[in-house]
């Protein structure tokens, strides 16, 4: 008897923290200068499911994060009523990939608008489930440039590179910017150190609605504008990613978290606005609890979502018990070695 082909296909991505270097992989500064991150895929997933559906039925496309629900539906890769914003960057993934009428639904681990690069990992994730359902094989990086191609080129949407490429490749890396794409290098960092990294690590879930875009907008028109005091900051920014990868190379943890903090120092004057809806508190409260060198910088471009917190100087159980204390959400994770993965139906590993 003949084997069924499988009409369901379902890949997972990574969520990641941006440590150093976040707004320098953005156009245009990437193009004029060079932008340096270092971030790291966590332990937390956004999930893409791929039904195949018959032809001539219409596509769906679902989408939920939380209590947040979308969904949409499209006859010949049109959407009838326009998708909304959120579904835009799926809707187009499907009708590129030519896998025809399928039902798309989209979930994440990670909490709402949190700026660990959510949209990214989910678009990353589709588009690896997409490939599955039409027997094309592609290495990550190549999935991690078409879901940039998607949200900033042919959508238009005001970003970075950072994102899909953590949830393509995952691990911890150093993305060098010289353009829109960016060139990747995964740190080969050691098992203790990537340990020590993980358990200090603290991300503080604000649970207020933000918006990265129009904070990273109101960067874009300064630099177009030419402000000299916008162009110092970044370029400080992606000296102290380059520092922070330095030491990450030379397995020196206590480098790496003052790297962040001196980062964080020319963030806080690129826009105030990275710093509102109780983004500024908890770093201060952070700061003030986890001892002079502890790090602590909002996630994406801030305004809302996560803060992340990297312990030093004190014992991480008691900074994590004294934020709780003052009132604040605080989960941990840890870093995902691995970026995306078809999980069904199974493929072989790459090595």
């Amino acid at each position: 008897m003949a084997r069924l082909k499988p009409r369901v296909f379902i890949a997972r991505a990574p969520l990641r923290v941006d440590f150093a270097g976040g707004f320098t992989d953005v156009p245009p500064f990437c193009e004029k200068d060079t932008g340096f991150v270092v971030n790291a895929a966590i332990e937390l997933y956004a999930h893409a499911r791929v039904r195949l559906l018959r032809p001539g039925m219409p596509s769906k496309v679902k989408l939920r994060i939380e209590a947040n629900h979308y969904e949409s539906a499209a006859i010949d890769g049109v959407a009838a009523p326009p998708p909304p914003p959120a579904l835009e960057p799926f809707m187009v993934a499907l009708g590129r990939s030519g896998a025809g009428p399928a039902e798309v639904y989209i979930t994440s681990e990670g909490p709402p608008a949190s700026g660990l690069g959510t949209s990214g990992s989910a678009l990353v994730a589709l588009l690896a489930a997409l490939d599955a359902a039409i027997g094309r094989a592609r290495p990550p990086i190549e999935l991690a440039r078409e879901a940039r191609a998607i949200e900033v080129d042919q959508l238009q949407r005001i970003g970075g590179g950072q994102d899909p490429i953590a949830a393509a490749l995952g691990g911890i890396l150093a993305i060098e910017f010289v353009s829109r794409d960016g060139n990747p290098m995964k740190l080969h960092v050691s098992r203790n150190l990537k340990e020590t990294i993980g358990r200090n690590l603290l991300l503080i879930d604000l649970r207020k609605p933000r918006s990265s875009s129009a904070r990273i907008g109101r960067v874009v028109e300064n630099l177009r504008a030419r402000d000299r005091k916008t162009g110092m900051l970044l370029r400080a920014m992606a000296w102290w990613a380059r520092e922070a990868a330095g030491a990450l190379r030379a397995g020196n943890y206590y480098q790496f978290v003052e790297s962040i903090a001196f980062h964080s120092m020319s963030l806080e004057k690129l826009e105030p606005s990275i710093y509102s809806n109780g983004v500024r508190q908890a770093v201060l409260d952070a700061r003030a609890d986890g001892g002079t060198y502890c790090a602590a910088k909002p996630c994406g471009a801030g305004g809302g979502g996560c803060v992340a917190v990297l312990a030093r100087d004190r014992p991480v159980d008691e900074l994590r018990r004294d934020l709780k204390r003052r009132g604040y959400h605080v989960f941990t994770t840890r870093i995902a070695d691995r970026g995306v993965e078809v999980v069904q139906p199974k493929t072989p590993r790459r090595r």
